[in-house]
């Protein structure tokens, strides 16, 4: 399995399924009423934001993303979001950011971590990559602090292709003049 698709999977996996039954759709404008709570707006935003995502427009789930950080700039679960989808679109060192905010807010978010080591990966900075993931015997856990539904077999599959990857890039480096 490529690291693209294997990324895609994993990026898909730590988005929550959120939508209820009134579907929020990516193009639905906000219903933001005088008087709506922080809360309403946040939840609003953040099943906005996904849907864009399952649509394949995360340049707008990024936009979407950054409105709920000004809303509430300590809301890890939108700075974890948006740096899945910054790394969905390739902004590595903007994902590595929003993955370390997250970090420094709740360094009990293993998705924070385990997100934040493949995007060292993809960056080819494989040494801190591999030390992210090397808590990988640890549950994931999303922002909100629930397992993510990840199981043994691609948990070991991740780890040895990580370290496969890893000391293949570090025998192709030349040698220290």
């Amino acid at each position: 399995m490529s690291l693209r698709i294997m990324l895609m999977a994993l990026i898909l996996l730590s988005w929550p399924n959120t939508l209820s039954a009134e579907t929020i759709t990516c193009g639905t404008l906000p219903p933001f009423a005088q008087g709506q709570s922080k809360e309403e707006q946040l939840k609003y935003l953040l099943q906005r934001a996904i849907a864009c995502v399952r649509e394949g427009k995360p340049a707008l789930s990024i936009e979407i993303f950054s409105e709920m950080i000004g809303i509430d700039p300590e809301n890890d679960a939108a700075y974890l979001n948006r740096g899945n989808a910054y790394l969905q679109m390739g902004q590595i060192p903007l994902s590595i950011a929003d993955f370390s905010w997250v970090i420094s807010l709740k360094p009990e978010t293993t998705e924070a971590w385990y997100n934040r080591g493949i995007a060292f990966i993809v960056a080819h900075k494989f040494d801190l990559g591999v030390a992210d993931l090397g808590g990988m015997s640890r549950p994931l856990l999303n922002s909100a602090g629930r397992a993510l539904p990840v199981d043994d077999a691609m948990r070991l599959s991740v780890c040895s292709q990580v370290s496969a990857w890893s000391y293949a890039w570090r025998d192709a480096q030349p040698a220290p003049l």
